[in-house]
C-alpha cells in the first residue's frame, strides 16, 4: 500500500514498484470518484476495492485512511510504503500540475474527472497528517513501515547513493 498526502509522490512511487516488482497498480481514485469528482455510492466503493485486493499480489495508490474496506486493505498488505515530502514541496506539486494540466486528465484518475484547481483539495492536503495521525499510529504497530521522505521520493526507492558535489 503506497499512502501520503496528496502531492507528496504516491502515484509516482506506486507506479515504479509495479514496474519493478511486475504487479498491477490500482489507483484508488479510480475505484472512489465518478465523473464529475463525485464519490461512487460507498457499497460501490467496497465491492471495487474487495475485487481489486482479491488479487494475489497488487500495489496500491492512495490512502483512503477513513474510508470502508480501509480494514480489509490493510490487512491483505504486506507493507505499507509512506510518502513523506514537505508540505511546501507537495502545495507546490498540485499547483502545478493543477494548472499545467487544467482540463487535463491524469492517468491514475476516472474518465470525467479532469485536473482542476480545487481550494478543498489544498486544504485537505494540509491537514492530512494531523487528520490521520491515529490511523497512521495503527498502521505502524500492524505492519512495516518503509517511509519514503524525500522531495523526489522515487528517488529513494533505488537505495542510498553518494551525494554530488557541486
Amino acid at each position: 500500500m503506497v499512502i501520503g498526502r496528496g502531492g507528496a509522490g504516491k502515484t509516482t512511487v506506486a507506479l515504479q514498484l509495479g514496474r519493478e516488482l511486475g504487479l498491477p497498480v490500482v489507483h484508488l481514485d479510480r475505484l472512489y470518484w465518478g465523473p464529475g469528482w463525485q464519490p461512487v455510492d460507498p457499497e460501490l466503493f467496497l465491492e471495487r476495492q474487495a475485487a481489486a485486493i482479491a488479487a494475489d499480489a497488487w500495489v496500491i495508490d492512495g490512502g483512503y485512511l477513513a474510508s470502508g474496506g480501509w480494514d480489509a486493505r490493510v490487512e491483505r498488505a504486506d507493507v505499507v510504503v509512506l510518502v513523506e515530502a514537505p508540505l511546501t514541496v507537495c502545495l507546490r506539486r498540485i499547483l502545478r500540475r493543477s494548472l499545467s494540466r487544467s482540463g487535463g486528465r491524469r492517468p491514475d484518475l476516472p474518465d470525467g474527472c479532469d485536473e482542476s484547481f480545487s481550494l478543498f483539495f489544498l486544504r485537505w492536503t494540509i491537514g492530512w497528517s494531523r487528520r490521520n495521525k491515529e490511523a497512521l499510529a495503527r498502521i505502524e504497530r500492524i505492519l512495516p513501515v518503509l517511509r519514503v521522505a524525500s522531495g523526489r521520493p522515487h528517488d529513494q526507492l533505488r537505495g542510498p547513493r553518494r551525494r554530488r558535489r557541486p
